[in-house]
């Protein structure tokens, strides 16, 4: 089975320059209008060690700002919530496919251009839902992938087994923990990196949909050493624009 992870298309980031921008997509930076405490509910804990299971969800009402990077609105929005169009979610919901439940329609309070943006008259926004995936469904090989934790943080608890990962050279699922989800968060300390079946993969690709793209598991990574997350950020290594110390 090859697995593929969903991510948001590679940010074209300035030097110094702390938001993600893209000169294609994704097109918008998402920020609740409202981030009061009221406005989500209680995540789940792990029944066996407390660790958190699952993220803060909105509750009514749904609402948005949008921070627009290109003339265009995109299908698939990622920040602190996964925001579809209406097309994703209907042809999502006509395919067949598992794991994912929404959320909505949100209506989006504001939309702010980025400088770049010279378009006066910008198209209305398609009507989006905030989008779910099924968590844990599946467990990461942290032998295969190669992964170095923090230290002392390495998976303890046997149901969630919550880490925090340092670096992650290839990402690999054990198959057999694998319950058929076609799209779903996987355990071992990844948080909201939505791992997608091939059925997920075709789907998403004959639909054209924008904002995200599929990148085979084997071929994903992540680094969250201050230096990697610096150059990422900022394109540079200047030691003074190092976002994150050591232990975050």
């Amino acid at each position: 089975m090859k697995f593929y992870v969903l991510e948001k298309t590679p940010a074209f980031n300035k030097p110094g320059y702390k938001k993600f921008q893209n000169p294609d997509y994704p097109d918008m930076e998402e920020g609740p209008s409202d981030g009061s405490p009221e406005h989500w509910e209680e995540p789940t804990r792990c029944p066996v060690c407390g660790g958190w299971l699952t993220w803060r969800r909105r509750v009514p009402p749904y609402e948005t700002e949008l921070t627009l990077y290109t003339p265009t609105f995109a299908d698939v929005v990622f920040y602190s919530n996964f925001l579809v169009s209406e097309k994703f979610k209907e042809s999502f919901e006509a395919s067949g496919l598992t794991g994912l439940t929404f959320a909505g329609p949100v209506s989006v309070v504001k939309v702010k251009k980025a400088n770049r943006i010279r378009r006066k008259n910008l198209p209305e926004p398609p009507v989006y839902y905030f989008a779910y995936a099924a968590f844990k469904r599946a467990t990461i090989d942290h032998r295969r992938s190669e992964t170095v934790f923090y230290e002392g943080d390495e998976p303890k608890c046997p149901y969630c087994l919550g880490c925090r990962v340092r670096v992650l050279p290839r990402l690999v699922i054990v198959e057999e923990s694998w319950d058929g989800t076609d799209i779903f968060t996987p355990k071992g300390g990844l948080g909201e990196t939505y791992i997608t079946s091939e059925r997920f993969a075709r789907w998403f690709e004959a639909n054209g949909f924008t904002g995200a793209e599929l990148i085979p598991a084997e071929e994903y990574s992540e680094d969250w050493r201050p230096e990697a997350v610096n150059k990422r950020i900022f394109g540079g290594d200047n030691p003074n624009e190092i976002l994150f110390d050591e232990e975050p």
